[in-house]
């Protein structure tokens, strides 16, 4: 029976008939092979063979290459990379070599005993290679240009316990790595972030019985065999160990950021995923400021891909969000769609055939309502095609259609400028210009980066920036000639200056701002101080450029000086370390927004459950340190006089504070920033809150050194009550009482007199149950009352009617709840409503 007969009539699925075309007999044993382009490569114990189609075999010998050092342990992995024509061999005795094969074999060793190498794979976009090894670590090496021998990048450890790596597979983006050990499996990012944690933790909540074992349905946290990803990369695939002869494939749906399938200023602005048949956008930005730091607030929209998409266009290759967040619009093989949370609904093209004349290369972004899409055409041309969101999708009714002379790899909108970024190396800047009744594209600028971008492919993003002067009196159409150019190259983030040397020709300066980004954020109209800020993630956190458009003469002569322009990696202003992995940042909340992966078992359950978490961190206080550790006190309150109406700010005070007291407390030298912190401190009215805060969650033996600096908290407790902050003067008889230099009862009659005075019933209770706690022989309890007796006629009229068996705004559960540790004979007291009774 025909191979063609047993699949039905789809539109992807393309007839291949396969017949014999020739057979070759290996003598020796064969312990590994790759297949390239047109050849076949085969490692025997001595030799390695390349079958060639009609050319026969041709075959080397492990005694004549080189730079093996060790030609008697035969070669028993190998990997191949298309893009860089090389390869890595792996030979049993743990040897990884670096190989490539022009009219010889030429290679060098990369990795050695005592480092044993096992496994190994190669992520092209990123230009890595990663070497597996015996004792469950992952080795990442560079690849250079001109087959240079690779460097060590960075390195993936994992507890021992997991045994050995098993398989590496990069996703077919280069944004992750899954890996397979002998006992384990997880996920990585690109450097080193944690995607999906091996299951150790998981692990130790499984009884260690057989039969709870055998009832255990995921047997894949135990080990795998084999791990490869779905199609995009959507979907990962787990071979179990077969060690109880069970083969068993799981499927686990997995989630992306949308700036893998297309890195533009919108996809990052949002907090933007895609699944396998949906996509998620997180909508905190329009929540309440506590809405966006509560962890609980479920805040993701989730939007279903159209089965009657999915069905034909399946995988989704690109998805694209609006600015505003208002449209999102993907592409699968062919054609594209889009959709409107206003309305709810999607467009699809009518007609089958018009959605199968083109295929969505180099991404899409929306301008305001209309959709930009960069395109190849059945005709292998290139294309940009502009789409209302408001009328049908169809080719006859494109608004505008640009042809472009070679493919586009890149686009990015940046208000009513784009620039597209072909394989020819040459960015071209349209302006936008929308009339009453269409749109159109004018192309402002050229600009070719031959000689400065060596491979146009391994740019993984683009952006500029745009001098203030230029932005509010320049001509728009010389932005490009003076903007400062960003390239996500590899892991590189560089910036590339112009210099104008000519009427018409721009040099530019080259400078690397940092390694080992994934991926970054520019923010042009930031808040503030973060205007023109760039945001670049790695595998730790994130590194913050506060204004990358400023650069000292001295940098320039040195970039301008550099043979290479390849200039030492420049300091980031600020470092902020996370522990989960950002997506995100609400520039208006202070708050970067990102995911982790969290996985549950239940007892009662025979499988684990996974679910994506959202989590949140202040950012505010890390730049404000950064201002205040170069002494730019005015800078730090212009900074944070920005966020001072959010609920949260005086929180973010605390952190900082917090930070800065543990630090200098505990160092040998200080670099005594603690002062300078408290005058910034002295300028918000939450000060006192901030400083007793702060206090009452570090450790006492640093108090001393806080309120060396801060002052005395009895001078701290009298500014409270002056200015009326009751709330925060008794947490300080809290910290007055832990130093001993509380006076009697003097300070806590004086807060409590205020707050019975201003009708603060719940402080007041608080008073009482403190000063009971000190006390529990009843003496200051009796005046307290005697207190309350003389101030009755003097309370505010609210509290006359409060009812005699307990206090007003207190429910009679918080009531029962007070810790006295004696209760006292009963006494009514009208004013206060206050029943206490002794047995």
């Amino acid at each position: 029976m025909s191979l063609v007969n047993t699949f039905k009539s789809h539109p992807n699925v393309k007839e291949h008939q396969l017949r014999l075309h020739k057979c070759y007999k290996i003598v020796d044993d064969i312990f590994s092979y790759e297949i390239t382009y047109n050849d076949i490569l085969i490692a025997t114990k001595n030799y390695i063979k390349i079958i060639t189609v009609n050319k026969g075999v041709n075959e080397t010998a492990y005694q004549n290459l080189s730079w093996l050092e060790s030609p008697d342990s035969p070669i028993c992995h190998i990997s191949f990379s298309q893009h860089f024509n090389s390869f890595i061999f792996i030979s049993q005795d743990g040897h990884a070599y670096y190989a490539h094969l022009d009219s010889e074999w030429k290679g060098c060793c990369i990795a050695k005993p005592p480092t044993t190498a096992v496994v190994s794979s190669f992520n092209e976009q990123f230009s890595l290679i990663s070497i597996g090894t015996s004792d469950g670590k992952v080795l990442n090496f560079a690849i250079r240009p001109n087959n240079e021998a690779p460097i060590q990048s960075h390195t993936f450890s994992e507890n021992s316990t997991i045994g050995p790596v098993k398989q590496l597979n990069w996703t077919h983006d280069g944004y992750a790595l899954a890996i397979a050990y002998e006992n384990s499996w997880s996920i990585r990012s690109i450097y080193g972030r944690i995607l999906v944690p091996t299951s150790d933790d998981l692990l130790s909540f499984i009884p260690n019985s057989s039969q709870r074992i055998q009832k255990f349905q995921d047997r894949h946290i135990w080990g795998l065999k084999n791990i490869f990803w779905g199609t995009q990369s959507l979907e990962i695939y787990l071979l179990i160990r077969n060690a109880d002869e069970s083969h068993q494939l799981f499927v686990i749906p997995l989630a992306k950021s949308a700036v893998t399938t297309q890195h533009s200023p919108d996809n990052t602005r949002y907090a933007f995923l895609q699944m396998y048949d949906k996509l998620l956008v997180y909508r905190g930005a329009d929540q309440s400021d506590l809405s966006v730091i509560n962890p609980e607030s479920d805040v993701w929209e989730s939007i279903k891909i159209p089965l009657d998409y999915l069905h034909t266009q399946f995988p989704i290759k690109y998805s694209s969000i609006s600015s505003n967040g208002k449209f999102v619009a993907v592409a699968g093989r062919n054609g594209l769609a889009h959709y409107s949370t206003t309305s709810k609904k999607w467009k699809l093209f009518n007609s089958e055939v018009d959605e199968q004349s083109f295929s969505v290369s180099g991404g899409m972004v929306w301008f305001n309502h209309i959709l930009i899409a960069s395109v190849i055409t059945e005709t292998n041309e290139y294309q940009l095609r502009l789409y209302s969101r408001d009328q049908d999708l169809s080719t006859r009714v494109v608004l505008y259609i640009e042809n472009i002379p070679s493919r586009i790899l890149l686009t990015s909108l940046f208000e009513n400028a784009l620039l597209v970024y072909t394989a020819d190396n040459t960015i071209h800047h349209y302006l936008i210009t929308p009339t009453n009744d269409s749109i159109t594209l004018n192309l402002a600028n050229i600009i070719s980066f031959q000689g400065v971008v060596s491979n146009p492919t391994r740019v993984r993003g683009m952006s500029w920036m745009i001098p203030p002067s230029q932005r509010k009196l320049g001509d728009p159409i010389d932005d490009l000639t003076v903007a400062t150019i960003i390239f996500l190259i590899d892991g590189k983030l560089v910036l590339l200056r112009p210099r104008r040397i000519a009427q018409d020709q721009v040099k530019y300066d080259m400078q690397v701002l940092s390694d080992g980004i994934e991926y970054y954020w520019t923010h042009l109209n930031g808040i503030g101080a973060l205007e023109n800020s760039l945001w670049g993630v790695d595998g730790q956190g994130i590194r913050l450029w506060l204004d990358a458009l400023t650069l000292t003469q001295s940098e320039r002569e040195k970039a301008r000086n550099s043979q290479n322009s390849n200039l030492e990696i420049v300091k980031e202003s600020v470092r902020i370390e996370l522990d989960f992995y950002p997506l995100s940042v609400l520039m208006d909340k202070g708050i970067l927004i990102g995911v982790d992966h969290e996985a549950s078992l239940r007892g009662n359950l025979p499988f684990i459950s996974y679910k994506i978490h959202t989590n949140t961190h202040l950012f505010l206080h890390h730049t404000i340190r950064f201002y205040l550790m170069r002494g730019s006190l005015k800078e730090a309150v212009i900074f944070a006089n920005n966020y001072s109406d959010l609920v949260y700010f005086p929180h973010t005070l605390e952190i900082l504070l917090h930070s800065v007291l543990e630090e200098e407390a505990d160092a040998d030298v200080s670099n005594n920033l603690l002062p300078l912190v408290i005058e910034f401190l002295d300028h918000w009215d939450c000060a006192l809150q901030v400083v007793v805060g702060c206090a009452r969650k570090t450790e006492m033996s640093r108090w001393s050194y806080l309120f060396d600096v801060v002052g005395a908290p009895r001078e701290l407790f009298e500014k409270c009550l002056k200015a009326h902050q009751l709330k925060t003067a008794s947490s300080y008889l809290l910290v007055l009482h832990h130093l001993e230099q509380l006076e009697g009862t003097d300070d806590a009659f004086k807060l409590l007199h205020k707050a019975l005075v201003g009708g603060d019933l719940i402080l007041s209770k608080e008073i009482i149950r403190f000063l009971h706690s000190i006390d529990p022989s009843g003496v200051y309890m009796q005046n307290i009352m005697d207190l309350i007796d003389n101030l009755k006629n003097t309370l505010p009229e609210i509290s006359n009617n409060i009812p005699v068996n307990g206090l007003s705004q207190l429910d009679e559960e918080d009531e029962y709840n007070l810790t006295l540790q004696r209760t006292f004979s009963a006494r009514k007291r009208e004013g206060l409503g206050i029943t206490l009774e002794e047995e």
